[in-house]
């Protein structure tokens, strides 16, 4: 069974390219029979294996709002006009979700390929979290769209259990799903130095801190304890939140950093923090890839959510914004050697893993057809 995932996007983030590079890096290492792409405007990313630029679309036309509503359907039409060329090449189609995409939909009443719709998210909720007009009137778009088009595809695969109902719910109808958590191809890691000494340290990375982060509940509680611990802020936070963190020396910003360079601070960590707010997407379970990485080098992690790990898993903790709790996990957890957490965690974070475990899934799922 040869499988396809592919995307389409304006801009891609670097969590969903990190993501798809994992996916590819991990497919080759193993002789997987498994293609993974990502369309988007010529130069909008830098060019790489998984990347495929668009026939006449650059990154001149994405500069502004309009251009971007002009280029958003040349990208969709070009996009599943490419998929239906090739669309013998394959057994499976994986699309991520597109929200509120008419020609998805199209796209899937007209292919003969079995079509699986990838979710990350529950879509409506997201694009109403937002506040603003525009999100209101995509939420709707979608809540519109979606039930025909999950109706459509020959099935539903959800980062987690949650989303994966979610996506059945809105489907008004009996549809297969299946769960493809977020992972990472472990070759590419490695396991951090142990600098671990003093009181707690606690490690708190994102790209850009959300309000489904919940970094401004942490701070809050923070700055009404008086435990002696050490935390380090990694990634983009909000004017009002770095206010917080300035106000206590207890807390390091550090902005925006190279990936390859947080292991120099992690080293230093006892544990990374993950989201504390993610029931203000809707959501109590989550499956970040941060996490991932965290664990990949060694280091526990303590979050507000459920992720895929069994509750006999010592080294992802699920708990409640409670600064105690938190710095004595952290301080339990500094006995254990970082390769142990690595090698507990690996059958739940490679990718590789992961993707065989989606593909018997799949596979089994097509025999019944």
């Amino acid at each position: 069974m040869k499988i396809l995932h592919a995307t389409a996007k304006l801009t891609p983030s670097r969590g969903q390219l990190a993501q798809l590079q994992s996916e590819y890096s991990s497919a080759r290492r193993l002789g997987l029979q498994w293609d993974t792409l990502v369309f988007c405007p010529e130069g909008r990313v830098e060019r790489t294996p998984i990347i495929k630029y668009v026939e006449k679309l650059t990154d001149k036309d994405c500069q502004s709002p309009l251009k971007k509503a002009v280029s958003w359907p040349k990208l969709r039409r070009y996009f599943y006009s490419w998929l239906m060329q090739h669309q013998d090449e394959y057994d499976v189609l994986l699309l991520r979700y597109n929200f509120h995409d008419p020609y998805q939909l199209s796209f899937i009443r007209r292919v003969s390929t079995p079509v699986y719709l990838v979710h990350h998210t529950f879509e409506v909720q997201e694009m109403r979290s937002t506040g603003s007009l525009l999100g209101k009137l995509r939420g709707y778009a979608d809540a519109v769209i979606a039930p025909p088009t999950l109706r459509a595809a020959t099935g539903v695969i959800g980062v987690t259990e949650e989303i994966a109902q979610y996506e059945l719910g809105r489907a008004h109808a009996e549809r297969y799903s299946a769960i493809y958590p977020n992972g990472l191809d472990t070759t590419d890691t490695k396991i951090i130095e142990d600098k671990r000494s003093g009181p707690a340290n606690l490690l708190f990375v994102a790209g850009s801190f959300a309000p489904w982060h919940g970094l401004d509940l942490l701070l809050e509680k923070l700055r009404e304890s008086d435990i002696n611990l050490t935390l380090h802020l990694i990634g983009e936070v909000s004017a009002k939140d770095r206010l917080a963190a300035k106000a206590d020396t207890r807390v390091r910003l550090y902005g925006s950093m190279p990936r390859h360079e947080i292991p120099m601070i992690a080293r230093e960590c006892d544990i990374g923090l993950s989201s504390f707010a993610m029931y203000r997407n809707g959501m109590t379970q989550g499956s970040s890839l941060k996490v991932r990485e965290y664990l990949s080098l060694g280091l526990p992690v303590y979050a507000g959510y459920k992720d895929i790990f069994p509750c006999d898993f010592l080294y992802f903790k699920e708990g409640s914004v409670c600064i105690q709790s938190i710095e004595s996990y952290a301080m339990s957890m500094r006995k254990i050697k970082r390769e142990c957490v690595a090698k507990a965690a690996y059958f739940f974070i490679d990718k590789g893993v992961i993707m065989g475990k989606l593909m018997g899934d799949i596979e089994s799922h097509i025999g019944k057809i």
